[in-house]
């Protein structure tokens, strides 16, 4: 699946605490859902994962970067390239936001896949 698919097709999923299925997700289950589909990775559940240990910080988002924002609940999005990122949130469901200032000013943290 391409990241162009998987956008159109993520954007029809409602929010589901713990989801990460095309049934429901919230913001990290999207991220396993889009890495699954994407880039054939199985990501393992953030409950029982010590995440932080297969990621590296970096300065700059490239397709495939996990932002930790800064919102009233601690959240992350994907940044999918362009100068774009795609998010579960509890009130919208997934969304499809542009990486603008705004967002840039919550973003507390980027994390890439180590390889």
């Amino acid at each position: 699946m391409t990241v162009n698919e998987f956008i159109v097709k993520a954007l029809q999923i409602p929010y589901k605490k713990w989801g990460s299925n095309w049934k429901g997700v919230d913001c990290y289950g999207l991220v396993r859902l889009y890495y699954r589909e994407v880039h054939g990775v199985e990501l393992p559940d953030i409950r029982t994962y010590r995440w932080w240990e297969s990621w590296k910080k970096v300065a700059e988002p490239i397709e495939g970067d996990v932002l930790l924002i800064t919102l009233e609940e601690p959240h992350i999005a994907l940044y999918i390239g362009n100068g774009r990122i795609i998010h579960a949130l509890r009130k919208y469901g997934v969304r499809l936001d542009r990486y603008n200032a705004n967002w840039q000013k919550l973003t507390k943290s980027i994390w890439r896949l180590k390889k």
